[in-house]
């Protein structure tokens, strides 16, 4: 391709010098065409009135609510002017009107959309006057969020931690509705925030006792704003509760399984005043309970002989310590709740090994019969509240405290001991004696021994160990007993037994006191002192009078005889009572109305006889014709006075005795050794009175009243070692004497 140029030729050297004084001349005036005019100090000579200024001090910042709007802002410009909103990315949600204008006072409208979103936002508004530039910023808040991941939770019977997600950018509180308060729990504070954060709330769900289900709320909040978290926690299962009579908690000792007087679990069982071993409907205020007083602070645990476990239950079994009692409140083994068993409603330990134990609500007795508070649960210690030994430590629940949701207050306190409370056994170790031996046997003294199996009671907590000594097989825990305290050495207790009486039979029982665990007994073992009783009918014990060997009616000292009516001189058959009750309010002749009846073996002047003799005329002493010993033995014997009766009693040493297998009271004389035995007797009235024994007529008779003249007459009692004025026609043993 071929390309033309144009050519300009300007022969010799004055040419080119013109060219280049020419090209040099239009450079030149291009440069100086390009330049502004200046001041004197080379500045634009507009440029210091282009300004911008706002009516307030401040340069504004608008700030939008999110639910957007439109403000005001007012300037003055000095020349043209415009606006821009200088972020991009606040085009979408902020605006400005007018964009341009002229000099002068100007308003411009900002415009914001609503903000959807959980974060502040912020957009810059330019403003440009010639060469000045401002700018300010415009603020929008964010949209409240508050909102958690999860609204339910369903939570197992025994409980746990459920955590509650919150996603939020502003403050907030977490509430537990009162309903459910004492069974879901924060574990952590309430969290405030801002920007949409997640946090996370840990929360106790306590375990459900009962055998329902239960719903619970937890309610997140801010202002306006919340949400509910609703807790569903499973029924408790069914607890299986032994059978047995003992459980084993995993605690120091073993506990019964239900309360002494019952035989299952749900039973109450019997009422005990603190100290007494038997039960009764009322108890009295403001009185000590029988048995040992306790009073002086030195023996603060119940003795066996006071304690109702052991002497309703047995050795195996004692009243807990007020230790145990607390050990069984405040055990981390254990789980308390309220339980129904077999619909008897109470309160139930769970133990960490799967044992349970069952109380249920007992009240207490007080002076009236009935059961008072029978909502709340107690049972009885073994000790004495030594600050006060009108009480003694109990465990007791008060359903008016709320301490625990629905179960109430549960106390190791203490209680009046006159009080009637349930007893709640525990197990002692099982302390054995075996290898009884009975050597070296006379008439007055024995060799005794038996071996002690301790299971691991330290010596150290026996506190005394011996043998309880009496004429009686019935060695009971209210019965008059000797004590001999003796050592353990080498497993065996041992000791001469003195001061028997001859040709008795003596029962001995070991036993053994420890400090914790309270008296072991052992088995009754029984030795028979040598020696006889003094033979013959008439028996000289160096008194006044001398006293048959054996009872009127009798054939030997162990037999009963025959039964008497006073003033009577043949016997009365067992069924032959005659009920005399209302005849001490007549004369004798209106007596014969009530006393004679078909069956008697008495004719009516014999009964008109032994009446109105010793009624109308005031004889107080029997006379020969009416006192049976002299009638059916003669020969000087009678019935004894009250005089000899007490003489009796002051000059010789009795005690319970048994003589070839028949108990009874055995009188040595201190005069002279000789010996009688009076065996145990009963008397009748309408029903055979057994609880009484040992019954025996005197000659006398005791006038109280007027009135009373046709009914009593004295007998002695010598169980109880003292006269009684009874009803003439009871039914009453004689034992003679000769003077």
């Amino acid at each position: 391709m071929r390309t033309d140029y144009l050519k300009i030729s300007i022969p010799g050297t004055t040419h080119r010098f013109f060219l280049v004084w020419m090209l040099c001349s239009i450079i030149s005036g291009l440069f100086s065409g390009c330049t502004p005019a200046d001041n004197e100090d080379g500045k634009d000579k507009n440029e210091e009135n282009y300004e911008i200024s706002f009516p307030q001090t401040d340069t504004p910042a608008p700030v939008f609510s999110s639910q957007g709007g439109t403000d005001k802002v007012s300037f003055t410009a000095t020349a043209d002017w415009t606006v821009t909103v200088k972020e991009t990315r606040a085009d979408s949600w902020c605006s400005v009107e007018p964009l341009s204008g002229k000099a002068g006072n100007v308003t411009l409208s900002v415009t914001t959309e609503p903000n959807d979103t959980p974060d502040d936002r912020e957009a810059v508004i330019a403003l440009l006057c010639g060469t000045k530039k401002v700018e300010f910023k415009v603020m929008q808040k964010q949209k409240d969020a508050l909102t958690t991941t999860n609204s339910t939770f369903e939570v197992e019977e025994n409980g746990g931690e459920i955590e509650i997600v919150i996603k939020a950018n502003i403050t907030f509180e977490c509430t537990v509705e009162e309903a459910a308060a004492s069974w879901i729990t924060p574990i952590e504070p309430k969290v405030a925030t801002r920007g949409l954060v997640e946090t996370g709330l840990l929360f106790a769900v306590a375990p459900n006792f009962e055998m329902k289900s239960r719903e619970g709320r937890i309610i997140v909040s801010s202002g306006d704003l919340s949400e509910v978290i609703t807790v569903t926690q499973a029924a408790a299962k069914p607890v299986e509760i032994s059978n047995g009579q003992e459980v084993d908690l995993g605690l120091s000792v073993v506990w019964a399984s239900w309360n002494v007087g019952a035989s299952k679990p749900e039973e109450v069982g019997n009422y005990y005043a603190w100290g007494e071993t038997a039960t009764k409907n009322a108890y009295y205020i403001n009185s000590y309970a029988r048995g040992n007083d306790y009073t002086d602070g030195k023996e603060i645990h119940l003795d066996a002989s006071h304690d109702a476990a052991t002497a309703n239950w047995g050795n195996k079994w004692r009243m807990p310590t007020e230790e145990e009692i607390m050990e069984l409140k405040r055990s981390e083994k254990l789980q308390l709740r309220k339980y129904t068993h077999n619909g008897v409603e109470g309160l139930l330990y769970v133990s960490t090994n799967g044992k349970s134990i069952f109380f249920p609500y007992t009240g207490w007795r007080d002076y009236s019969s009935e059961v008072q508070n029978r909502d709340h649960m107690g049972f009885w210690s073994n000790e004495v509240d030594v600050y006060n030994t009108e009480k003694a430590y109990s465990f007791y629940s008060d359903p008016s405290n709320t301490s625990f949701d629905g179960i109430g207050t549960i106390l190791a306190t203490t209680s009046m001991r006159c009080n009637g409370l349930t007893v709640r056994a525990v197990r002692r170790p099982d302390v054995q004696f075996t290898d009884f031996r009975a050597e070296n046997i006379t008439e007055t003294s024995a060799d005794v021994s038996y071996a002690v199996s301790l299971d691991g009671t330290p010596a150290d907590n026996i506190t005394e160990i011996g043998f309880q000594l009496s004429s009686s097989p019935e060695i009971t825990y209210h019965s008059q007993k000797e004590v001999i305290t003796v050592t353990l050495q080498d497993g065996t207790i041992s000791t001469r037994v003195q001061n028997l009486t001859s040709a008795t039979t003596y029962f001995l029982r070991p036993f053994m006191r420890s400090k914790k665990d309270g008296t072991y007994y052992g088995e009754v073992q029984q030795i028979t002192t040598g020696g006889s009783l003094s033979e013959g009918q008439w028996i000289d014990m160096g008194l006044s009078v001398k006293w048959a060997s054996y009872n009127l009616g009798a054939a030997g000292p162990t037999e009963k005889g025959n039964l008497f009516g006073w003033a009577e001189i043949e016997p009365r058959a067992n069924d032959n009572f005659i009920d005399i009750y209302h005849a001490r309010f007549y004369s004798y002749k209106e007596t014969v109305k009530f006393i004679h009846s078909p069956n008697s073996n008495l004719s009516q002047s014999d009964v008109i006889h032994h009446f109105s003799k010793y009624g109308e005329d005031g004889r107080m002493t029997l006379e020969a014709e009416d006192d049976a010993a002299s009638v059916i033995w003669g020969g000087g014997a009678r019935t004894p006075t009250m005089e000899e009766w007490q003489e009796l009693m002051d000059n010789t040493t009795w005690q319970k005795a048994v003589v070839s297998g028949v108990e009874g009271w055995r009188f040595n004389s201190k005069k002279n050794n000789n010996s009688i035995f009076l065996p145990a007797v009963d008397y009748w009235t309408a029903t055979l009175k057994e609880e009484t024994v040992n019954s025996y007529r005197q000659n006398s008779d005791e006038i109280i009243k007027t009135y009373y003249r046709y009914d009593d007459a004295y007998y002695w009692d010598d169980v109880a070692g003292k006269f009684y004025g009874g009803g003439r026609n009871y039914h009453i043993y004689i034992r003679p004497v000769q003077d």
